[in-house]
Order: structure tokens, then C-alpha cells, then sequence
């Protein structure tokens, strides 16, 4: 079993599950910004408390001139995803000219501290990628996403919330 040294810091938390001051552990490259795991006083998913309150709003003729120049927000449409099972996809990965030279670099490569290689498992491309300060250092398995995927992925990746920063974009 593995230990870990962390910082941990106290923040205050209002979320439909959990809210008021708590003790966080912060981690470098976490996925989500909270995690509310099994702590006293926090909800179940199927009971969030009702942070909902009732507002009145009122317009000024003066702020109505100003607001009637500015352009509503674009919402995300919902992104179709073409269908495509495993099979699909390794077809993909395998007609994409621009994946001959990367399938190729099956040695370990290595440019300062970063750590690479691309492994082939059940006909999938995987880039494996290292780096000390990134997970101690563990190996990240990537899925090698064809180029005529890539901008639907990053589409329904930052539409969807699924962002995880630029350095994990990229």
C-alpha cells in the first residue's frame, strides 16, 4: 500500500450536497475541481438540499438602452457523435495516413523529463505517456484519436464539461 504526502487545506464549500467549512486534500492534476466523498454531513446524490431562492428582477430604462445592444450567449448544441462500436474505430485509427508515423515509434523515447512510446492492444493505438510531476510519474495510457475525430472529441470534450485544463487537452 502506497502513502502519500498532501497539502490540505480548509475551504468553505456551498454545493447542493455538502456545504459549510471542510478539510480538502489538494491534489495536483485532479480531475474535477471537488470531490465530495463519504463525509459527515454531506447528502446522497438522490437527496440534494434546494439551493433554489426567488428573485425579483427589475430593469431600469436607462440599463434596457445599454442591454439592447448586447448578443444573447451561445448555448452548446447538442453534439452528435457519429456511432462507431471498437471495430469502427481501429478501421479509423488504421486508414488515418497521419498515424503511419506515430504507430511507429514503439521504442521508449525520452525529452527531458517526459516519457513516450505508442503500443498497439486489441488492434487499438494507445500513446503511453510519462512524466515525474505528472501522477508520480506513472504511466498515462492515451487513445491515439484518428484526425478526422479529433475535432468532434474536443468539441464534445469542452461542450460537456469534460475539460481537463490545457496541459491534459493537448
Amino acid at each position: 500500500m502506497a502513502l502519500y504526502s498532501k497539502p490540505i487545506a480548509k475551504i468553505k464549500v456551498k454545493t447542493p450536497y455538502l456545504s459549510g467549512y471542510v478539510e480538502a486534500l489538494c491534489l495536483e492534476m485532479a480531475i474535477h475541481d471537488l470531490v465530495i466523498g463519504n463525509v459527515d454531513g454531506a447528502r446522497g446524490p438522490d437527496n440534494p438540499m434546494d439551493l433554489c431562492v426567488e428573485v425579483s428582477v427589475v430593469t431600469t430604462r436607462a440599463q434596457g438602452r445599454i442591454n439592447r445592444d448586447l448578443k444573447p450567449l451561445k448555448i452548446a448544441k447538442e453534439t452528435e457523435w457519429p456511432a462507431l462500436n471498437e471495430a469502427e474505430f481501429r478501421k479509423h485509427q488504421r486508414s488515418d495516413t497521419t498515424l503511419v508515423k506515430i504507430s511507429e515509434m514503439k521504442e521508449i523515447r525520452q525529452k527531458g523529463g517526459n516519457k513516450s512510446y505508442v503500443s498497439e492492444e486489441d488492434g487499438l493505438l494507445y500513446r503511453f505517456f510519462s512524466h515525474p510531476k505528472m501522477q508520480n510519474g506513472k504511466w498515462i495510457r492515451q487513445l491515439v484519436v484518428p484526425t478526422k475525430l479529433r475535432l468532434k472529441t474536443l468539441e464534445i470534450a469542452h461542450d460537456h464539461g469534460w475539460s481537463f485544463g490545457r496541459q491534459q487537452n493537448c
